[in-house]
C-alpha cells in the first residue's frame, strides 16, 4: 500500500477508511507530478507571447469596491436622521389642518339652525328649590380657544433626530440584498473573463527545453481510426497546451488543449472556452469537478497576435487559426447559426 509508513499501528478497516479520506494523486495535481508530462516552467511560459490580450472592463476592475457598501449600511443605521425644525413644521401643518376641520364643522352646525330662531339659550339652575331660569346672551368678548390661537413655543436650537427603526431597517435590508447579489454576479464573471490567452506545445517546440523522444511503438495491425490517431497532426494536438488568465486570476492556469473546446458566443464579438468533461479549478494544472467550466473572450478592442483589428471577424479568424491551425482555421471562419454552438475540431 503506498505510504504504508502512515498506516503503522492501524487496523485493516481503519487503514481503508484513512486511505479513502486521503486525496488521490491526479495527473494534474502538482507541478512535481507534471514534470513528466512536458508542461513548461514559469520562465518558459513567460517567454511565450500571448495570442489574445484584453483589458478588463470597468466593472471587473472595480467589483471589489462593492465592499464599500458596508459603510452605506453603517451610515443609514447610525446616522440617518432628520432635522427637528422640519418635524415641527410638519406638526404645525397638522395642527392647522385640524383647526380648519373643526372650524368647518362649526360653520356647518350653525348653518343648520333656522333663520327665525334666537341665538339665546336657557340655563336651568337646579341648586334652588324652585326652578329659575335666566336668559344669557352670548358675549362676543369671551374668546373662543382654538388650536391655531395657542402661543407658539420659544425658538429652540436646531438638532437632528434619528429616523424610526422601521425606515432604517428597510433601507439596510435593501443594501444587504443588493450588495450580496451584485457582488456574487460580478465575482463570478470576473473569474470567467479572459484577459490573456497563450498557446504553446510541449518540449518539441523550439522555445521549450528539449527532451529525449519516446521509444517507438511496436508495429502491429491497426484499424483506420487507430492509424488516424497516431498521425503526426494528432500527436501535435495532444502535445499542445493553453494558458488562460482571467480578471480575478492573473497568474492563470495551464490546460491541455484536448481538454477544452471552443464555442461561439452570444454574438460575433464573443468566443467561449468550455471544458470537455468535468471542471477546472482555479489552482494551476488541476483538473477537478468543482471548478470553473467555461471562460469567455470579448473580441471588441482586443489585441490579437500583437494587432488590434478594427473588424471583429479578422480577430476571430486569427484566433481560430491559432486554435485549429492555419488550414483548419480558415475552414471554420463561418459562424454557426445558433449562439453557444460548438466550433467542431
Amino acid at each position: 500500500m503506498p505510504g504504508s509508513r502512515h498506516f503503522r499501528g492501524m487496523s485493516l478497516p481503519l487503514r481503508r477508511v484513512v486511505a479513502r479520506l486521503r486525496p488521490r494523486r491526479r495527473h494534474y495535481s502538482t507541478s512535481k507530478r507534471l514534470s513528466s508530462t512536458s508542461i513548461p516552467d514559469a520562465a518558459a511560459l513567460d517567454s511565450v507571447s500571448p495570442i489574445f490580450t484584453q483589458t478588463p472592463p470597468l466593472w471587473a476592475m472595480l467589483s471589489s469596491c462593492n465592499v464599500s457598501r458596508g459603510s452605506a449600511i453603517d451610515i443609514t443605521w447610525n446616522h440617518w436622521a432628520t432635522l427637528v425644525k422640519d418635524l415641527e413644521a410638519v406638526a404645525e401643518k397638522n395642527r392647522q389642518n385640524a383647526a380648519a376641520a373643526v372650524e368647518a364643522k362649526r360653520n356647518e352646525a350653525q348653518s343648520d339652525i333656522p333663520a327665525g330662531s334666537s341665538s339665546t339659550f336657557v340655563q336651568v339652575d337646579t341648586t334652588k328649590d324652585q326652578s329659575s331660569t335666566s336668559i344669557m346672551e352670548p358675549s362676543s368678548s369671551t374668546p373662543v380657544a382654538s388650536p391655531s390661537t395657542t402661543n407658539a413655543d420659544a425658538p429652540k436650537p436646531s438638532r437632528w433626530e434619528i429616523r424610526p427603526t422601521w425606515q432604517r431597517s428597510i433601507f439596510c435590508g435593501v443594501y444587504v440584498i443588493g450588495w450580496a447579489f451584485s457582488t456574487a454576479y460580478l465575482l463570478k464573471y470576473r473569474q470567467t473573463y479572459v484577459t490573456r490567452l497563450k498557446f504553446f506545445r510541449g518540449p518539441t517546440s523550439s522555445n521549450m527545453p528539449s527532451s529525449p523522444p519516446p521509444p517507438p511503438l511496436p508495429a502491429k495491425p491497426t484499424t483506420n481510426s487507430t492509424a488516424a490517431a497516431l498521425t503526426p497532426e494528432a500527436g501535435l494536438q495532444d502535445n499542445r497546451f493553453i494558458h488562460i488568465e482571467t480578471a480575478s486570476h492573473p497568474k492563470g492556469i495551464t490546460i491541455p488543449l484536448r481538454k477544452v473546446s471552443l464555442y461561439d458566443g452570444r454574438n460575433e464579438t464573443e468566443l467561449v472556452i468550455r471544458s470537455n468533461s468535468g471542471s477546472i479549478t482555479k489552482s494551476r494544472w488541476r483538473w477537478n469537478r468543482t471548478g470553473r467550466e467555461y471562460w469567455f473572450m470579448s473580441l471588441s478592442g482586443a489585441l490579437v497576435d500583437g494587432t488590434r483589428y478594427t473588424q471583429v471577424e479578422s480577430a476571430r479568424d486569427k484566433i481560430l487559426q491559432a486554435w485549429f491551425g492555419e488550414v483548419e482555421g480558415k475552414k471554420k471562419k463561418k459562424r454557426g447559426g445558433k449562439k453557444n454552438s460548438r466550433i467542431l475540431s
